[in-house]
Parts: C-alpha cells; sequence; structure tokens
C-alpha cells in the first residue's frame, strides 16, 4: 500500500501535494509514462512473447522480457534521479524501437517515432533536437542496408529510394510533433515558473498582511468581515461586524456614507473592549478595486492610537497646568509680600495693643496666615516649594498618616488598606500627609450623601512592563515603581468636569466647602516627585486616584528649610549693628520696627545698590545682615557676599517667597539660616536668636 500511494502522488497528486516547479511536473509525466509502458506492455508482451516461443524467436521473448524488467525498475526504485529515469526510459525506448525495425521491418519505425517526442517531453527542446538527428540517422542506416521490400507501385524496383522517400516523410511528421511538444512543454515550464513566483509574491504578501501591527480587515459594504489579520482580530475581539462610534472624520462624512456611495473614509473611531475604557483607532476604508468596483468590497485599515493619544491629552494637559503654575507662581510672590507685610504690622501692633483693639489685631494675623496656607498650596501645584526629602518607605508614611485621615472623617465611612509596598521613594512625610488628607477628604465628602461607604487606600510596589506603560506611558521598562491608590465608593465624577479637576480653584463644592487647590496642590507636589497621577471615575460608582513614584536607592538633595515655631525667651541685642534690605515698603519697616525693639541698630535699604553702599560705608561693620533673595539691581545673595568680605562675622539670614529660589541659589554664597515668605514675628526672633547665637 505504502508503494501504491507513492505511485499515486507521484502521477496524481492533490491540490495541496501539487507543487509548481516545471522538474515536478515532468516527474509526473514520467511516472505516467512507466505506468502506462508497465500496464500496456504487460498486456501486450505475454501474447506476443508467446507467440515468439511458438516460432523459436528467442531474441525478441530476451527484448521484450528486459523492457518490461526495467520499466518495473525504473519505477519502483526509489533512489532513481530524474535524470537517470527518464534517460533509461528514453533509451529502453530507442533500443526497442530499432530491434522491431531491424527485426520486423520498416513499419516498426513507429516506435522509434516516439523517442523524440516523449524526450521533448521530458527533456526539452535541444534534447528532443539531438534524439530527432539519432533517430534520422539510424532510419538512414538501416534504410541503406536493409531496405525493406514493400509495394510502391513504380518505385518497387527501387528499394532505397523507396525507403528514402517513406523515412523523409516519416521524419517530416516526426520532427513536426517533436518540435510542437518541445514548445509546448517550454511555454508550459516559464507559465509554470511565472505561477511560481507569483505565488511566492503571495505567500510573501500574505505573510506580511498576517503580520502586520495594524489590523487589515476586508468586509462588505455592511460592515461584515470576511478576512481580518492577527492585529484586527485581536482588536475587534473577534467581532465579525463592524461596530464602530466615529470620533471625528477628515471629510465630515459619516462612515456609513462612505461605504454606501463606495467612497474612501479616514477618522478616529472607538472600539469597545473587554477593560471600561474604549480603543481609540484610527481607520481608513476604501473600495477594494481589484474586482469589479461596483461589488461592494472595502478595505479597511485600524491602528491603535490609544497610548499616542493618553500621550497627546497628558502632554497638554501638562503645557496647561505648567502655564497654570507659572501664573500661580507668579500670583504668590506678590501676595506673600502683600500678606507679609500687613502679617508683620498686625503683630508688630499686637504687641502694644489690648482689649478689641488687640483681638481685632488677632483676628487679621489668622486671616493672614489662612491666606498663607492658600499661597503655599497654590506654590506646591507650580512646585515652588521645595521640601526636604529623604528616601522613605511609602507604606510607612501613608500608614503614619491613615489615623490622622481616619480622625477627620465620618465614622460612617469605613476603611479598607493594603500597604505591601517595600521600596523606598524620595518624598517628605508633610508632602505625603497633604496628599492623603486631600485625596481622602474629598473621598469622604463624595461618599457624605451616601451615608456610608469604603475608601480603599493601597501601596505596592510595581515593575514596569509593557502592560504597565499602556496604563503609565512614562514608566521605563524594568524599573521599579511605588503605586499610590486611594478609591472610594462616592457619586463619582461627571465626565465632563475630568479634564478640569487638577485646575487651580476649579471646584464643584460650595464656596464654604473649598477653595478649588486641594486636587491642584496634589498634582503640583506629584509632578515635583517626578511621578505620575491618573483619575478613573464612574458616575454612580466611585473615583479612584491612582499615583506612580519612581523608587530611589540614595539620599536625595533636599532645598532649604525654613526655620519653625515659637520664639525662645528674648534676648536683647544692644547696639548690634543690622541692615534689612527688602523692596517691599510696610515689610522692610516693619522688620525695622522689630529689630529696633530687640534692641539692635538698624538701618535698611531697599535696593541691592544702597545695600552695597551702607556696607562698605566707614565705621563699624553690619553683624546681622536680614536680605530678601530678589531685589531691584542685584541679588541678595551679593549683599550677602559683600558683607562677608567687610566681615567674615557677619551673621545673614535670607528671606524670600520661593523656596526653591534659595534651593537653586549661588552654591558658593550660603546664608546662615533661611525664612520663608511669609512668617511670623515668632519664627523671625527665634531665627535670629539661633543665627547670632
Amino acid at each position: 500500500m505504502n508503494v501504491l500511494e507513492q505511485l499515486r502522488r507521484r502521477i496524481a497528486p492533490t491540490a495541496d501535494e501539487e507543487e509548481a516547479d516545471p522538474l515536478s511536473w515532468r516527474e509526473r509525466v514520467l511516472f505516467a509514462l512507466l505506468a502506462m509502458s508497465l500496464i500496456l506492455g504487460t498486456l501486450s508482451g505475454v501474447p506476443s512473447m508467446m507467440l515468439a516461443y511458438r516460432d523459436g524467436m528467442w531474441l525478441t521473448i530476451g527484448v521484450d522480457l528486459t523492457a518490461l524488467i526495467a520499466c518495473w525498475i525504473l519505477t519502483l526504485h526509489p533512489r532513481i534521479s530524474f535524470a537517470w529515469r527518464a534517460g533509461l526510459f528514453l533509451g529502453i525506448a530507442y533500443a526497442v524501437g530499432v530491434y522491431f525495425l531491424l527485426a520486423v521491418g520498416l513499419v516498426s519505425q513507429i516506435y522509434l517515432m516516439a523517442v523524440p517526442i516523449l524526450t521533448a517531453l521530458l527533456m526539452g527542446l535541444r534534447p528532443s533536437i539531438l534524439a530527432l538527428l539519432l533517430v534520422s540517422a539510424t532510419l538512414g542506416f538501416v534504410g541503406y542496408f536493409f531496405a525493406a521490400d514493400l509495394p510502391m507501385g513504380r518505385l518497387a524496383d527501387a528499394p532505397r529510394l523507396k525507403f528514402t522517400l517513406i523515412a523523409l516523410n516519416f521524419l517530416f511528421v516526426d520532427a513536426t510533433l517533436t518540435i510542437s511538444v518541445a514548445v509546448l512543454m517550454r511555454w508550459l515550464e516559464r507559465s509554470l515558473e511565472r505561477e511560481r513566483k507569483s505565488a511566492t509574491s503571495r505567500d510573501r504578501l500574505a505573510g506580511a498582511v498576517a503580520q502586520a501591527l495594524e489590523g487589515i480587515i476586508l468586509c462588505d459594504r455592511d460592515g461584515r468581515v470576511d478576512y481580518a489579520n492577527a492585529a484586527a482580530a485581536r482588536l475587534l475581539a473577534g467581532a465579525t461586524q463592524l461596530h464602530f462610534e466615529e470620533i471625528e472624520s477628515e471629510s465630515g462624512v459619516s462612515l456609513a456614507e462612505a461605504m454606501r456611495v463606495a467612497g474612501a473614509w479616514r477618522g478616529t473611531v472607538r472600539i469597545p473592549n473587554d477593560s471600561e475604557t474604549p480603543l481609540e483607532c484610527e481607520l481608513t476604508v476604501s473600495p477594494l478595486v481589484l474586482r469589479d468596483p461596483s461589488a461592494g468590497e472595502f478595505v479597511a485599515i485600524l491602528r491603535d492610537v490609544t497610548h499616542e493619544r493618553r500621550l497627546e491629552e497628558r502632554l497638554r494637559r501638562g503645557e496647561k497646568l505648567e502655564a497654570l503654575g507659572t501664573l500661580s507662581g507668579g500670583i504668590a510672590h506678590d501676595f506673600n509680600n502683600i500678606i507679609g507685610s500687613i502679617l508683620a504690622v498686625a503683630e508688630v501692633e499686637r504687641l502694644s495693643a489690648s482689649g478689641p483693639q488687640a483681638e481685632a489685631l488677632e483676628r487679621i494675623a489668622m486671616a493672614c496666615r489662612r491666606a498663607r496656607d492658600i499661597v503655599r498650596q497654590m506654590m506646591a501645584f507650580s512646585r515652588q516649594e521645595v521640601r526636604s526629602r529623604r528616601p522613605q518607605r511609602l507604606a510607612a508614611v501613608v500608614s503614619e498618616t491613615l489615623p490622622l485621615l481616619r480622625a477627620s472623617i465620618p465614622a460612617t465611612i469605613s476603611f479598607q488598606t493594603e500597604l505591601g509596598a517595600r521600596h523606598k521613594v524620595a518624598v517628605d512625610a508633610a508632602e505625603v500627609h497633604q496628599v492623603l488628607l486631600n485625596l481622602g477628604t474629598n473621598a469622604a465628602q463624595a461618599m457624605a450623601s451616601r451615608e456610608s461607604g469604603t475608601l480603599f487606600v493601597s501601596v505596592r510596589d510595581v515593575v514596569a512592563d509593557d502592560a504597565t506603560r499602556r496604563i503609565w506611558p512614562s514608566a521605563h521598562p524594568g524599573e521599579t515603581y511605588v503605586e499610590l491608590s486611594v478609591r472610594d465608593t462616592g457619586v463619582g465624577i461627571p465626565r465632563r468636569h475630568l479634564d478640569r479637576i487638577f485646575d487651580p480653584f476649579f471646584t464643584t463644592k460650595q464656596p464654604s466647602e473649598g477653595t478649588g487647590l486641594g486636587l491642584a496642590s496634589v498634582h503640583g507636589i506629584v509632578r515635583s516627585l517626578g511621578g505620575e497621577i491618573q483619575v478613573e471615575s464612574v458616575e454612580g460608582q466611585g473615583t479612584e486616584f491612582r499615583i506612580l513614584l519612581p523608587t530611589v536607592e540614595e539620599e536625595s538633595a533636599s532645598g532649604p528649610r525654613p526655620v519653625r515655631g515659637e520664639s525662645p525667651t528674648r534676648q536683647r541685642w544692644q547696639g548690634v549693628r543690622a541692615l534689612v534690605v527688602d523692596d517691599e515698603p510696610v515689610l522692610r519697616h516693619t522688620l525695622q520696627l522689630v529689630l529696633q525693639r530687640a534692641g539692635f541698630d538698624v538701618r535698611s535699604a531697599e535696593d541691592a545698590g544702597t545695600a552695597l553702599d551702607l556696607l562698605r560705608a566707614e565705621g563699624p561693620p553690619i553683624q546681622l545682615l536680614l536680605t530678601d533673595l530678589s531685589l531691584p539691581g542685584g541679588s541678595g545673595l551679593a549683599i550677602i557676599r559683600a558683607a562677608r568680605e567687610r566681615s567674615p562675622e557677619t551673621r545673614s539670614i535670607l528671606i524670600s517667597g520661593y523656596s526653591h529660589e534659595a534651593s537653586e541659589a549661588d552654591a558658593t554664597v550660603k546664608p546662615d539660616a533661611f525664612l520663608q515668605k511669609p512668617f511670623e514675628i515668632n519664627a523671625l526672633l527665634a531665627t535670629v536668636e539661633q543665627v547670632m547665637a
């Protein structure tokens, strides 16, 4: 059965087994001829050999038997190459033809006629011409020496001439058939070669389409999918019908209308998927014109741009918030000077006031402190307040903050926590407290109308991979991050508000419930930490804020930290020379008054030039220098440098509305202390005492 199956495959292969190689095609022709020769040769050879045996023609029996055995071997032997198989088969045909030509007569030249034709069929044009010449020479030789005696009318007495005419006519027919078959085979070979190359090109094209990163779809005008490559199948999640939510179109024509009129369409669509957020894809649809243009077939190309659109949206949001941060920083700087002046005057006057006047001044000071806190939130949003940061386990800091958060929200709200992160991030604990308290109180307010709810807080380690980068585009593959998540079961945030929740002063609360700076300051803190923040919200189900922070191994640099706290026992620095430099008149005069009451011999200057003149004047040197960082005509650092050149014993206090200005100042000049505006009189006197000690 195995031999018969091999013969079947060689002679009549199926469509899957068939090859377009010309050599394979010739092999199938050869095996068909061999099989036919075996069957017909056996049927005719047996009675022929019996007759030959009766007449004592032993040579004829030997020739027939040898030819049959050779055909069986050529057919069944698996290791004989095509060239040897074809050559031996043609040799057998030629030998049999010559024998019967000699043994039987001129009528047997039909066997020789088949040799050039079979050569053309199996080996091509040139070998067939050589075979034709060989047959011609054989006929000529036999005719000259062994002319057959056939009746041919007037040529009966001229046997050689008679044989020559018969052979020439026979060769004419044989040559015509041989060349025709050779030319036909050559044309078939070239057609097969073109088909093979075309099939190879089609296979390569099909492979390229199947492996393309873009989704490629063939569909009809009703959106029924006829073909989808792997990328398209993944995007469509196995759907056999196209269902798109159109977002935008370059032409302004709907997709359905374009397909109805067999036109091209290009735009952006949303495709539902397993997650809550649909995929956003660029779609190009055009009629398939390789066939009948009116057939209604279309080719659609889908490209998933969800990741790119998220990056673009975050970039736009970042640019907008950066601009708002710059604006907020400028406003905060001016407010610091104004609030600082008012607070300083109120505290100074309160020292000598009593009764209702002292209470009124205290209320003014309280209002200034409240304004100061709002300004610092604005500065946190604009990332212009740098705090002391060091590597800490975020889970530990969050764990310390949770009791404070628990105490500030209603008891009807339950807590669920998962604090499994082990890696450290460079943060200031106060920043984490501010972030968590802002997010937690917002969540509590979102659940207040439901009288109960659950607040989920989790901190976990994240190793960035491809799935992580789809959520956090800025994450680097293989690096470790810490993710803080705060999720509630509240009323959710309306979709129309999601793009504005981090804008300063944007709030949906009542005026008495919030300033609109809580989430803005959270965003600023997260960005200043080199992290990202995302929000996902479903109306009626709840909201989740997720923060991703990079991990650190070493101590990170921290900015200057303002001195805080109550004033110690105040001393009188009688006769000590001091210089106050500030371009805000009210604040400058108030500082001068406070230091004078403490016993200092105070001078003041409104710009850098005046201050430098006072430092270089004759007389005892300045022993305490209190200067703003940004001054008309120069920098406070230049004034500190000049004071130390005059007297190395001069003590300096640098004041500024921006703490980052002090952290980024000239590293060669370090003040003895730093105070961030606005500050209280107690903090000023405590800093003076610390510096002068």
